[in-house]
């Protein structure tokens, strides 16, 4: 039996859906969140499979999110629609409400937000809006336990007449006045409106934003992020080196032992020990996303998107490419039109996605010590800089249109559930361990391999990459190792440093900071780590940009795009450097 979940955004749909199903997928408060059907069974009754849609207001509107929960309603009609209802914002939600019983479809309503109607003096009559309304109403508190008694649900009956905007709101309205007890305004969005006049403010909006940012980064890279780092990169050191030495012992043969030291542990280590400076950073975007501050960036987003071309609705998929530009590409398609969807996935290369992460950790505590944070706050920085002229030239390649409206309701600040944030930590640990099994193992054994193979008396890695290495004269990384990271950096950016540790042989991140000191001047660290920032995203982005895209041609054009962009901005680095005299 197939269930879906249908409601407005900010309805608490998603959370519904994790509780009725025990998965912990991605909550958020601004559009572009949910952007795809994502399924899980009920935890109640394997047999029942939930689909949480993407959050609407109507389902007769032409943007995305409506375009893609009407397509999944008329092209796979569920068996049900449990229908989320926000008891706080009751008419505008029983508009949709009302459209989707006359789709014909056994609807349950599951009602939420009922203590925060409730804080105001507020009540819903549930036995009288299920007679109102004619279907069944539950508590959203209750409910796994009441679903279960209601399930299945009632056949199908007739579709209901289909009624203007004018008519459903005034249904709405009789509904309301039926079931509902009105309340006084509360308390949370009076202290969120109080907030609101700082922190939605014409001039002091992005300040506050940018110190935000700047404490996150503070956090993540100093006394939190970087003490964690530091203790966990110590004990996988540590553990590996204790593994190496149980080989010896156990005499293993020589090509063994050089396997595994040098192609897995060399390759793995460099990479694990900034699992906890990732995690940190999104541990504490997790917990300013769900304090409800994001949404207020993505309004105060829309003055400045716009200019660029597109509408504050980019604000999630730009915001998401700084995490991965995976499910960025497919917020993507919640934007109405087409030329904003191509405008906006070019320029999500140029959001630094957290892959590059431990990239920049490592270079900044090797040459900069001291200013980890300055360094990496810089690349970030440049890439948001360098995203203007971009879309400034984009908007000449294409014919104008204005960018489509940009509707959003702001939720009330609410304190941040730290397990929520854990549960997105968790989520994070198993995705990375995911891709270091299943990308950086394999990716380390292979250059190990290939550096292994002596072809008259130069590895066959070496022998590939110094055929790319004169073009990176001008760039100031003229050596085959810095040549062979970028390239595997190409399936996974956290490759570049399992390459780096195998080809150095450094175990973890100590001695691969050592290493590296031989290998790079400041200067020209600082020039591989502005290609690293700018250059071709990984396979997967590529995979995803060539479907959400729609074609092999668009998706060369954006890693075409991305090589040039990355070589001249190193390229203007490493020169302007040198003529400042930093060479």
């Amino acid at each position: 039996m197939n269930l879906a979940l249908v409601g407005n955004p900010n309805s608490g749909k998603t959370t519904l859906f994790n509780r009725l199903t025990g998965l912990q997928k991605r909550v958020g408060n601004f559009p572009g969140v949910t952007v795809e059907r994502v399924q899980g069974t009920l935890r109640t009754d394997a047999s029942v499979l939930l689909t949480d849609l993407p959050g609407v207001y109507s389902l007769a509107l032409a943007e995305g999110e409506e375009t893609l929960a009407r397509e999944a309603l008329r092209d796979q009609p569920p068996d049900a629609v449990l229908n989320v209802l926000d008891a706080t914002t009751m008419p505008r939600g029983l508009f949709l409400t009302l459209e989707l019983l006359e789709t014909g479809l056994p609807v349950i309503v599951a009602l939420t937000m009922l203590d925060e109607l409730a804080s105001g003096g507020g009540a819903v009559d549930v036995p009288a809006l299920s007679r109102a309304l004619g279907v069944p109403v539950v508590r959203a508190d209750a409910c796994p336990d009441a679903l279960a008694k209601l399930l299945p649900p009632p056949t199908a009956t007739a579709a209901q007449p289909a009624r203007s905007a004018a008519e459903r709101y005034a249904r709405a309205d009789q509904i309301c006045a039926q079931a509902v007890r009105s309340a006084s305004e509360p308390a949370a969005r009076v202290r969120s409106r109080r907030a609101d006049r700082w922190l939605l403010h014409p001039v002091f909006a992005f300040p506050i934003f940018l110190g935000v940012m700047a404490l996150i980064l503070y956090l993540t890279f100093g006394p939190v992020g970087g003490g964690l780092g530091a203790v966990f990169g110590a004990a996988v050191s540590a553990a590996f080196s204790a593994l190496d030495r149980l080989l010896v012992l156990a005499a293993a043969p020589s090509w063994l032992r050089g396997l595994l030291s040098q192609g897995v542990f060399n390759g793995l280590g460099a990479v694990l020990g900034f699992l906890p400076t990732v995690l940190t950073l999104f541990f504490l975007l997790s917990l300013v996303e769900d304090s409800g501050y994001m949404a207020r960036m993505a309004c105060c987003a829309d003055r400045v998107l716009r200019r660029l071309g597109v509408s504050g609705r980019a604000f999630a998929p730009l915001l998401l490419g700084f995490g991965c530009t995976v499910p960025a590409l497919l917020a993507v398609r919640t934007l109405p039109q087409t030329r904003e969807r191509r405008f906006t996935a070019m320029l999500l290369p140029f959001c630094s996605c957290s892959a590059k992460l431990p990239v920049y950790a490592l270079f900044a505590s090797a040459f900069f010590p001291g200013h980890e944070i300055l360094c990496v706050a810089a690349l970030y920085s440049l890439g948001v800089l360098l995203m203007l002229p971009a879309a400034f030239v984009l908007r000449r390649l294409g014919p104008p249109a204005p960018p489509s409206p940009l509707r959003l309701e702001l939720p009330s600040y609410r304190m941040p559930s730290p397990r929520a944030a854990l549960a997105l930590m968790l989520l994070r640990t198993r995705a990375f361990l995911r891709c270091a099994l299943t990308t950086l193992l394999p990716a380390s054994i292979v250059v190990w391999l290939l550096g292994s193979i002596n072809i008259g008396g130069v590895s066959a890695l070496e022998r590939a990459a110094s055929a790319l290495t004169p073009a990176f004269l001008p760039v100031g990384f003229a050596d085959w190792r810095a040549v062979a990271a970028l390239l595997t950096g190409l399936a996974a950016k956290e490759g570049i440093l399992s390459t780096l540790g195998v080809l150095l042989n450094a175990p973890g991140a100590f001695a691969l900071r050592a290493a590296l000191r031989h290998m790079f001047t400041p200067l020209s660290a600082c020039s591989f780590l502005t290609f690293v920032l700018l250059y071709t995203p990984c396979a997967a982005s590529l995979a995803t940009a060539r479907r959400e895209l729609g074609g092999v041609r668009a998706a060369l054009t954006l890693a075409a795009a991305q090589a040039a962009i990355a070589y001249l901005a190193a390229c203007a680095v490493y020169n302007v450097g040198r003529l400042c005299g930093f060479a």
